[in-house]
């Protein structure tokens, strides 16, 4: 598959298990971490991203910032990033703790408009997300 980094080293701390969602754009696959035995989310970019070099610099650009923000960050709200990596064949990684469960989009796909109690609940805890890392810097 175009675009897939290889786990052909024996070496290398994360091993890909299966594709969780891929489009040109972006690759994002279950993985687990071969030092604690975790489940992780590996992403890196998409073919379409890597023949545009402009979008492939805001990617990895975004992967930076995520991991300062979050890496080692312990907190319910936050998806801690593990790891930045580039792989033996050049590719960058951005690896980050596997949270398993829904996707607001397939919440709303599945059973619709949240509640206002239910909008309410998850408004409060993107903001105290969003409190977290700004307190982090």
């Amino acid at each position: 598959m175009e675009g897939q980094p290889t786990d052909s080293s024996p070496g290398e701390r994360f091993i890909l298990l299966e594709p969780l969602c891929e489009d040109p754009w972006e690759a994002l696959w279950l993985g687990r971490d071969r030092e604690t035995g975790a489940r992780v989310v590996i992403r890196w970019p998409g073919p379409e991203t890597l023949a545009q070099p402009e979008v492939l610099r805001d990617l990895l650009a975004r992967y930076r910032t995520e991991y300062v923000a979050t890496h080692d960050l312990q907190d319910l709200r936050v998806v801690s990033a593990i790891a930045l990596e580039s792989t033996g064949d050049g590719q960058q990684r951005l690896v980050a703790q596997y949270v398993p469960g829904q996707t607001l989009r397939d919440r709303l796909a599945t059973r619709g408009a949240l509640t206002p109690e239910e909008a309410i609940l998850l408004a409060a805890d993107v903001a105290q997300a969003i409190a977290v890392l700004a307190h982090r810097g």
